[in-house]
C-alpha cells in the first residue's frame, strides 16, 4: 500500500508539472476542457438518478438547462420557416404586433430552407416530414463546417495543437448556452458564425479579408440587431473608416432585404410594431385558477436579473410586480448598460473590451433568452490567447466558467410559482450574476487603470 502511494505521488508531480511547463493558452484550453467534461459527467449523473420523463425513463431533456417544453425541440427553425411560406411575415390582419419579429435577412434564408423542407400544415408537422428533417440536417451540417473551419483558423493563427483545438470544439458545443441553443435550432447560431469571421479577419493583413470581416459583421447585425455593438471595438481603436463601412454595410442587411417581402419597405413599420410587442406583451393564460405567464423565465437580461429578486424576496408573482420594482430593473439595466458601453473604450486589454462588447448583446435587451450567452466563446477565445495573465485572467476564467457549465442546480423560482410558466433557474441566476460581475470588474479596472494614466502624465 505504501509502495502504491509512493509511485502516486511522483507520478501526480510529473502530470502539474508537465501541466505547468505548457504555454498559458494550452493551460487555459485544458483547463476549460476538463471542468466542462466534469460538469457533464455531473449533469448525465444528476439527470439519470433524480429526473425521470414519461414512463418512468430518465429524460435528460427535462433537466433545468434545456427549454422545459421538450416536445418543442428544433422549433425556432420550423416555426420562423412557416413564417415565410407567403413571403408576407410582418403583417397579420386583425392582430397589430403579431406578426414577425426577425430581421429579413434572417427570413430569406429561412425561405431557403423551407424551400428545401418543402410543404407542411404547421411547424410541427413539417418537423416531422423526410424533406423537413432533411431541411434541419442541412443546417446544422453548413453550421458545423463552417464552425469547425472557423476553429481551424483560430487554432494556426495561435498555435493551438490540433489534437487539443478538436478537443475544445467540442467542449464548447457541450456548454450550457450551446445545447440550449442548439436544442432550439435557433438561427442566432449563424449570427455567431458571422461575429467569429469578424473577429477572425477584422485585422488581417489582407485588405480583401478585413473587408470580408466587415461584411460579416454586417450580415451578424441583419440577423439579429445587436450584434451591432460589437462595431465600437473599432471606435475604440480609431479605426473610423472601418467603423463608417460597418454602419453602411449594416444599414443595407438590415434594410434592403425588406422589399423582397409582400409590402415592401413598408414593412418597417410592421416589424418595429412587432419587435415592441414581443418585447412588452407575454402570453398570459390561467393556471389553477391564477395568471401565469410563459414570460422570459430564462432571460439573462440585467432588468430580468432585478425582477427575479423582487420576485424571489418580496414573493411578488411575475405579472403582479409594483411599479417600483420595474423601475428599479430599468434604471439597473441603464447603469450596467452605461458600464458595459463605457468599459468598452477604458478597457485595458483586448479580452475586457471584447467581453463587455459580448455581455451588452444579452445583459441589455429584453428580453433576452440564455442561449444568447454562447457569444461569450469569443472573449473566452480572446482570454485563452491574449490574456495579460495573473489573477485578473484567474478570475475572469472562473466567472465565465458559470457562464458555460452544462450543471443542473434546480429552480431559484420553481416552475408555474411567482407566475412564471417556467419558473427560473439556479444556472440561469448564476450566469447573469456572473457576467454582471465580471463586467463592472472590467469596467472598474478599465476606469483605474485610465485614472492612474492621467495622475502619472500629470506629474510628468
Amino acid at each position: 500500500m505504501r509502495g502504491t502511494e509512493k509511485t502516486q505521488i511522483p507520478f501526480l508531480k510529473k502530470c502539474v508539472a508537465a501541466f505547468r511547463s505548457l504555454p498559458r493558452m494550452q493551460r487555459y484550453v485544458l483547463a476549460f476542457v476538463a471542468a466542462d467534461i466534469l460538469f457533464l459527467v455531473w449533469y448525465l449523473i444528476y439527470t439519470a438518478a433524480f429526473l425521470e420523463g414519461e414512463a418512468h425513463v430518465p429524460h435528460f431533456l427535462l433537466g433545468a438547462v434545456f427549454f422545459q417544453d421538450h416536445s418543442d425541440v428544433f422549433m425556432d427553425f420550423f416555426n420562423v420557416n412557416v413564417f415565410v411560406e407567403d413571403m408576407n411575415p410582418y403583417f397579420v390582419a386583425g392582430d397589430p404586433g403579431g406578426g414577425s419579429s426577425y430581421p429579413p435577412l434572417v427570413l430569406l434564408l429561412a425561405k431557403v430552407f423551407r424551400l428545401i423542407g418543402g410543404p407542411a400544415e404547421s411547424a410541427l408537422a413539417l418537423r416531422e416530414t423526410p424533406r423537413g428533417i432533411l431541411s434541419i440536417v442541412l443546417y446544422f451540417t453548413v453550421l458545423t463546417i463552417c464552425g469547425a473551419l472557423c476553429l481551424l483558423k483560430f487554432a494556426k493563427k495561435k498555435g493551438l495543437p490540433l489534437p487539443l483545438a478538436a478537443a475544445l470544439g467540442l467542449c464548447v458545443l457541450l456548454t450550457a448556452p450551446m445545447v440550449y441553443l442548439i436544442e432550439r435550432a435557433n438561427y442566432l447560431l449563424f449570427a455567431l458564425l458571422f461575429v467569429l469571421v469578424f473577429f477572425l479577419y477584422e485585422k488581417d493583413e489582407s485588405a480583401f479579408k478585413r473587408e470580408l470581416s466587415y461584411l460579416s459583421l454586417a450580415a451578424a447585425v441583419g440577423f439579429k440587431l445587436y450584434p451591432a455593438v460589437f462595431a465600437l471595438l473599432l471606435l475604440k481603436e480609431k479605426r473610423f473608416f472601418a467603423f463608417l463601412r460597418v454602419a453602411l454595410y449594416s444599414v443595407a442587411l438590415t434594410v434592403l432585404p425588406f422589399c423582397f417581402f409582400e409590402g415592401g419597405f413598408g414593412n418597417i413599420a410592421y416589424f418595429l410594431e412587432n419587435l415592441k410587442k414581443f418585447s412588452e406583451g407575454p402570453y398570459v393564460f390561467e393556471y389553477e385558477g391564477a395568471p401565469c405567464t410563459n414570460a422570459f423565465s430564462y432571460g439573462l437580461s440585467a432588468a430580468m436579473f432585478v425582477r427575479v429578486l423582487f420576485c424571489l424576496f418580496g414573493g411578488f408573482s411575475y405579472l403582479a410586480l409594483p411599479a417600483y420594482a420595474h423601475a428599479a430593473a430599468t434604471a439597473f439595466a441603464v447603469i450596467t448598460g452605461a458600464a458595459l458601453i463605457a468599459g468598452i473604450f477604458l478597457a485595458k486589454d483586448r479580452f475586457s473590451a471584447v467581453f463587455l462588447a459580448a455581455a451588452a448583446t444579452f445583459l441589455l435587451p429584453d428580453p433576452s433568452y440564455c442561449y444568447t450567452a454562447s457569444v461569450l466563446i469569443v472573449p473566452l477565445f480572446f482570454l485563452f490567447s491574449e490574456g495579460e495573465g495573473g489573477k485578473f485572467q484567474i478570475a475572469a476564467f472562473v466567472l465565465l466558467l458559470f457562464s458555460f457549465v452544462i450543471a443542473d442546480f434546480g429552480y431559484l423560482l420553481p416552475r408555474y410559482s411567482h407566475g412564471l410558466q417556467y419558473g427560473y433557474t439556479v444556472l440561469n441566476f448564476l450566469q447573469c450574476l456572473s457576467c454582471i460581475a465580471l463586467s463592472w470588474m472590467c469596467f472598474v479596472r478599465g476606469a483605474l487603470s485610465r485614472v492612474r494614466k492621467n495622475c502619472a502624465y500629470a506629474k510628468n
